[in-house]
């Protein structure tokens, strides 16, 4: 017989998923009755011994003596709890048989012969063989726990199982026990909650069952009826919302990447139990009417670019919100209202990826930019959905909705550097506000303004989310007049721009390295393996070229950072180590031969432009280019905004972790990036007894196993086919990806999966990466070349690789595993190609 915390010691392989998940739950703190699980193990061994009567079985007959005492003069449930039950593809509701009110060893025995006999019925054989479930794996555990006086029970979505929306709840409540609501028998009262991030729910609305039947129980061996409660609501407002966070608590303890959970509850005594969880099986997405028909696809051609990691918890229940406003904001600018509550990011096995089917249909139906372009600028092989039909009158809204976006917009991007300028100043202020006496109130009401206030700020959002428009334009127009070299042209056309502020980042570095070669002592710190890199300010004081330089860079970009996206990776300010180790490579780098690189490129891309282009055209192509390049680097500016704030909230976040552990609500000050941010919350203010340690050392150990997964670029759903080619190979020595960047390179590959092994990089190596966010952007000043295996022409490795003339091609599928360390390449960022010049 096992208790809550030998079922989750044993694991749903003992228990069953229904018995697991509750000791689940109970574990991290939330309102489960007791319980005690005989495992399937002993189910085995009834089998095996020929399934004796079990009132003569000795094992079952001591396995009952371990029951509790005070549980004799309770009525009892007895519930089935088999190893296939409360799946995530397959639930067996109502397959299995539970009985209620169970008083007595005889009654118990009974009770339990009647659910062992349940998993062979004809419908349990059925339900298996239409799933192709093993019969050697079934097995029977059986959960039984006090029966609780109800005054009301029911269950609840923690989606919307209608239309697939997560931001809705759908709950179902009826009077006394909810065993009639589960069997069909009752019409119970029904809410539609729409989710609030913060504040109450929006109650969509509330149907009162027409007639709470009676409803047949169980009791004392005997079936007795069980009238319904006095008519009206059974939940008041109060207890819906109450209910309804209950819901939203237990959908994200058992899953934070996808909380969609069939929850039955009971109320007893005022207060809310949790009977059962399982999830939502065959969930369809929420899409259009167009689109629902084609099925779709997740990519992560894009989102590898800013979140190449298993993301945490704490990231993801902010990041959720963040993507979706990024993707909807130029949609909402030009009055078009994105389909509501459907999902345009989510993990698997927590990785980032975007809706690519739903993002394709939506920028097409607002803005007419088609899937093929949407494809070209976000990166990744994945396919083309079909668009509504280009009538008259869709192609006259679409005409009036850019003339609005670019009426609302223009002020934002004119003040594109004012608005970053201000984060920036919200940022310092933060910075400064915080220290160590913070009340929990004060803290918590911080944590919620500056979430408030990222999720707030338009501006960047629609900053860091454009930047293709002008692009397309000048693409389709060198596409028209120069078929086949339309990427060669921009690339070089856009080589010698002003730079973004990524690039401006990096010449500063180089500066910095500059410094670092004309002082041996400088430069023989940098490159000594053993520096204490936090006492860089005693070494190299206020007053010295280097110290106030450095000074400098970090007022200028210290709140960025490796993977700068992820809140639990120190900024630069605080954890400086990586920028020394760049600057050790810097040294030997030119500055002016890349200057002469980048104009170069740019003169020959006007002279080969001209030659192609109308004359009509030719007035305006600078202004175009110089359009494309302040949009593009108004992107990368809008980035460095918005993670400028991941500054403050790292400081809070250690504050709060420290406090934690001080009171033994988590083991470790960093635990808190495994909790949600309600969870965070919550956890300070005290809940759920501080049952959040068990919570976040789960969440440590899932994010570990995800991280040795394989998944594909590409995930399909519904009559979607994959397009996904196996590798990037034309022939045995030729590669085809996307040029991003000009010019050409020969040199040994340098195969890095994370920027903080560019030591590796030797001056004039062709850089070979998954991906890069800015934080690999120092290595190309001294990459030959570059090769990512994902990424698009709007990837901030694409856009960087551009301004220093860097060759890059990107998007070869399965590069980093047929290229190998030091194999001697040729990369045309003109063409797109990749040369394999010898073979390892």
């Amino acid at each position: 017989m096992l208790d809550w915390s030998a079922v989750r010691a044993a694991g749903a392989e003992q228990s069953g998923g229904k018995a697991a998940r509750l000791a689940q739950l109970a574990g991290y703190g939330l309102p489960v009755p007791d319980g005690r699980v005989l495992p399937a193990s002993l189910h085995r061994q009834w089998l095996a011994a020929g399934r004796p009567a079990l009132a003569q079985w000795p094992p079952l007959v001591a396995a009952l003596q371990q029951l509790p005492a005070t549980w004799r003069a309770l009525p009892l449930a007895v519930r089935s709890s088999a190893l296939a039950e409360d799946g995530s593809e397959y639930s067996f509701a109502g397959i299995h048989a539970s009985v209620l009110g169970v008083r007595g060893e005889a009654a118990l025995l009974q009770a339990i012969a009647e659910v062992y006999a349940s998993i062979d019925t004809p419908q349990a054989h059925a339900y298996r063989q239409r799933f192709d479930i093993a019969e050697q794996a079934v097995a029977m555990a059986v959960l039984i726990m006090p029966l609780l006086d109800a005054e009301a029970a029911g269950v609840a979505f923690s989606c919307n199982p209608a239309n697939g929306r997560q931001d809705q709840l759908l709950i179902q409540a009826t009077f006394g026990l909810g065993e009639a609501l589960v069997a069909g028998a009752a019409d119970p009262d029904e809410a539609l909650l729409t989710v609030a991030l913060h504040g109450p729910h929006t109650v969509e609305h509330y149907r009162v069952g027409r007639k709470q039947q009676q409803s047949r129980v169980q009791i004392d061996g005997r079936v007795a009826l069980q009238a319904g409660g006095p008519q009206g609501r059974v939940l008041d407002e109060d207890s819906l919302q109450q209910l309804a966070e209950l819901c939203r608590d237990v959908a994200e303890a058992l899953d934070d990447t996808r909380p969609c959970f069939d929850i039955e509850w009971l109320r007893s005594g005022g207060r809310f139990w949790l009977l059962q969880a399982r999830p939502v099986t065959q969930l369809d997405e929420a899409l259009p009417p167009g689109l629902a028909p084609q099925g779709g696809f997740w990519s992560n051609g894009n989102s590898r670019d800013v979140a190449p990691y298993v993301m945490t918890p704490l990231d993801w229940s902010s990041s959720r919100v963040l993507v979706n406003r990024l993707l909807t904001s130029a949609m909402r600018h030009c009055g078009y209202r994105p389909h509501p509550g459907a999902e345009r990011s989510r993990l698997f096995a927590g990785r980032l990826y975007l809706h690519l089917s739903l993002i394709q249909w939506e920028m097409c139906d607002s803005l007419g930019v088609t899937p093929a372009v949407i494809n070209e600028l976000t990166g990744g092989y994945q396919p083309e959905i079909t668009p509504a039909p280009a009538t008259l009158r869709r192609r006259l809204a679409i005409g009036w909705r850019m003339l609005k976006l670019m009426r609302a917009t223009a002020g934002i991007r004119r003040g594109a550097e004012r608005h970053y300028r201000q984060a920036l100043a919200e940022v310092c202020g933060w910075r400064q506000r915080i220290h160590p006496g913070i009340s929990d109130d004060a803290l918590c009401q911080a944590l919620l303004q500056l979430t408030q206030q990222v999720d707030a700020n338009d501006s960047l959002h629609f900053l860091q989310a454009s930047g293709g428009g002008s692009l397309s334009l000048l693409l389709k127009l060198l596409d028209k007049h120069a078929p086949g070299r339309s990427h060669a042209l921009s690339n070089g056309l856009l080589a010698d721009n002003p730079l973004s502020i990524t690039a401006q980042q990096n010449l500063q570095l180089l500066q910095l390295a500059a410094l670092a070669g004309q002082d041996p002592a400088l430069a023989a710190w940098l490159h000594d393996s053993g520096r204490d890199n936090d006492n860089w300010r005693q070494r190299w004081p206020q007053g010295t070229p280097f110290g106030d330089g450095f000074a400098v860079f970090l007022d200028d970009y210290g709140h960025r950072a490796v993977y700068e996206s992820d809140s639990s990776q120190p900024r630069w300010r605080e954890a400086p180590g990586y920028l020394f180790d760049a600057l050790a490579g810097l040294v030997r780098v030119d500055a002016a031969a890349l200057t002469a690189r980048r104009s170069q490129q740019a003169q020959q891309a006007y002279a080969a432009t001209r030659r192609v282009l109308p004359w009509w055209w030719r007035p305006l192509l600078r202004p175009l280019v110089r359009q494309c390049a302040l949009e593009l680097g108004q992107r990368e500016l809008a980035r460095s905004g918005i993670v400028a704030y991941l500054e403050p909230l790292r400081q809070l976040l250690r504050l709060a972790g420290e406090r934690m552990v001080q009171r033994g609500t988590l083991n470790e000050w960093d635990d808190v990036f495994y909790l949600t941010g309600r969870e965070l919350v919550q956890a300070l203010h005290g809940a759920r007894g501080g049952s959040f340690a068990a919570l976040a050392a789960d969440r440590r150990r899932q994010r570990a196993a995800w991280q040795t997964q394989q998944l594909p670029d590409v995930i399909h759903y519904g009559a979607s086919h994959a397009a996904t080619p196996p590798v990037a190979a034309v022939s045995g020595e030729l590669l085809q990806g996307l040029p991003v960047a000009s010019g050409r390179a020969r040199g040994r590959v340098c195969r890095l999966l994370q920027p903080a092994d560019g030591a590796r990089l030797q001056p004039g190596d062709i850089l070979l990466a998954p991906s890069t966010d800015p934080a690999w952007t120092p290595l190309f000043l001294k990459a030959g070349g570059l090769i990512m295996e994902t990424g698009g022409y709007l990837s901030h490795g694409a856009i960087v690789a551009r301004e220093f003339g860097v060759p890059a091609v990107v998007n070869l599928p399965g590069v980093l595993a047929l290229l190998q360390d030091g194999e001697l390449v040729e990369v045309c960022g003109s063409s797109g190609t990749v040369r394999r010049l010898e073979q390892t």
